[in-house]
């Protein structure tokens, strides 16, 4: 039978680290060129940089080339788990202090070289692991809810893996006594992580950017409703529902009323200012089932599920009331703005087309009869 020695697949591991790690570092560096949005890459580039420094320490040491201890190996420990907490920190928490943890670790390292061997600094880092990553842990899978990103869901793994093996590794310590046991659950423990986190990351990475890009196709960057084509996407799903349990769906269209002079008066910057507030509004008096969307210029509609005729007419009312009553200031000035509403309903053979252009026959009516207004079509 074929044997391979051990050390074969030690050394394996320590190349597969280092290699993978380095290799995170140039695509960090590329996306850092690139000047990639969402959020500061900064720390994982230090969290990689430092991670290849440790992992070629460890090998350097496993090797037995040169004597040395662990200390090294904390200190790179404590600094890749910083600079994982401030990365993570930094894209979930609004107000943190990056200079407070800088502190509070590096006090850590201070105290790390105070240890007198190998045993006490294994004890130490699965002391700190049981502090520090159920944080990292927690705030991973509170972003990934928040954004919907697995990616910061396997990060938020990652951490969790560690925390489980740490008592395990303190286990070995304090009760077997067994070194090699726990240097092999860290070496598992570490290598498993460090893994996990970078596939964590790219997947955050791609996952944001896919996110903004759809962001950026389905909606209207003014005012953050849905635009045309975000509005054809809500749509369909919204039909599929009404048609599958029969209900009715309603459309209301609305025209800001002498927009033009608005312009005119406060300029386009006015303009855009009465839009957003406006868009917020719609958004505040619509349901979260309801899609709202800017069609253009002062052109919004608002299309509701499962809303009959007598209903879309009353949200309609509902938010013109709401308009009018609203003095908005901009730039020290009062503007006060009204809106025309055209509201219709179909009930079985939902087309969308049909539905917009009755709509819209009934918000002609509702300008042409004074403007300020809530009017139906016939159907």
């Amino acid at each position: 039978m074929f044997e391979v020695d051990l050390v074969v697949y030690v050394n394996a591991l320590f190349i597969l680290m280092i290699s993978s790690i380095s290799s995170y570092i140039f695509i960090v560096h590329k996306l850092r060129n690139d000047n990639y949005p969402g959020f500061s890459l900064r720390y994982y580039n230090l969290y990689f940089i430092v991670g290849v420094i440790g992992w070629v320490g460890l090998w350097i040491k496993d090797s037995g080339l040169i004597k040395v201890d662990l200390a090294s190996s904390v200190i790179a420990y404590l600094l890749v788990s910083s600079f994982l907490l401030l990365a993570v920190l930094e894209v979930s928490c609004k107000k943190w202090n990056d200079k407070v943890i800088a502190i509070i670790h590096g006090v850590g390292i201070i105290l790390s070289l105070f240890l007198d061997d190998d045993f006490e600094r294994l004890v130490y880092i699965s002391l700190y692991t049981l502090l520090v990553y159920p944080v990292i842990a927690f705030l991973s899978f509170k972003l990934a809810h928040e954004n919907n990103n697995i990616g910061n869901g396997i990060i938020g793994a990652a951490a969790t893996l560690v925390v489980f093996l740490a008592p395990v590794q303190l286990y070995g310590i304090l009760i077997l006594g067994d070194f090699n046991f726990v240097y092999a659950v860290a070496l598992v423990s570490n290598s498993t992580g460090f893994i996990l986190v970078s596939i964590g990351f790219l997947a955050s990475m791609l996952i944001a950017e896919h996110n903004q890009l759809t962001q950026l196709t389905f909606t209207d960057p003014l005012t953050g409703l849905f635009n045309r084509r975000g509005l054809d996407h809500a749509v369909a799903l919204l039909l599929s529902s009404a048609k599958r349990n029969k209900n009715s769906v309603s459309a209301i269209t609305m025209d800001l009323d002498f927009f033009k002079s608005i312009n005119d008066t406060y300029g386009h910057d006015g303009g855009d200012f009465v839009l957003k507030e406006f868009s917020r509004e719609l958004l505040h008096q619509a349901r979260s089932s309801d899609a709202c969307s800017r069609l253009g210029g002062e052109e919004f509609v608002i299309i509701l599920p499962a809303t009959k005729k007598a209903n879309a007419m009353q949200v309609a009312e509902r938010i013109r009331r709401s308009v009018e009553e609203k003095e908005l200031n901009y730039g020290g000035k009062a503007i006060k703005i009204t809106c025309s509403f055209g509201v219709s309903t179909l009930s079985t053979e939902i087309d969308m087309d049909y539905l917009l252009k009755q709509a819209d026959k009934a918000l002609y009516q509702a300008k042409a009869d004074g403007r300020n207004r809530v009017c139906s079509s016939e159907y």
